[in-house]
């Protein structure tokens, strides 16, 4: 009777933990108007492209309405660059959303994951659960080829 109680009660918290991780599912239009509002939530979204092909190690970034950018050749803000450094065991990859192809953030993928997709061509069409901000870039921790 233990056995049970106890593997009960072990199910009914993995449940649990799984919804407490607050995962939204906005859509990519949603997403991409405004990616500061999901800051640190896990976030779903269907529909997009992934490019294993491309390699990613900048995507240009909109300055701040009003901020004063530096001159040429100075480093600083002002060149509209953000650079995507990928933790170790990750990949930078490109992704894009067709609703919008001018939107770039960086997004990560675990090499285990990189490796499962296919090299030879771009423009995969998948659905993918990420968590990040749009300062630093995103995690994906999840992806399904459509």
């Amino acid at each position: 009777m233990k056995k049970i109680t106890l593997l009960a009660f072990s199910i009914f918290a993995f449940i649990a933990t799984t919804f407490a991780q607050n995962i939204q599912n906005p859509t990519a239009v949603e997403f991409t108007t405004n990616p500061a509002k999901y800051n640190g939530a896990t976030i779903s979204i269907s529909g997009v492209k992934l490019n294993p092909k491309s390699s990613v190690s900048t995507v240009s970034v909109a300055a701040p309405s009003g901020a004063i950018t530096a001159g040429a050749g100075t480093p600083g803000m002002g060149n509209n660059a953000m650079r995507c450094t990928a933790p170790r065991g990750f990949y930078a990859i490109d992704i894009d959303f067709p609703n919008n192809p001018s939107f770039q953030k960086c997004f990560f993928i675990s090499g285990a994951q990189f490796n499962s997709l296919p090299k030879t061509q771009d423009g995969l069409n998948a659905s993918i659960m990420f968590k990040g901000d749009d300062k630093n870039g995103y995690t994906i921790t999840l992806f399904k080829l459509l």
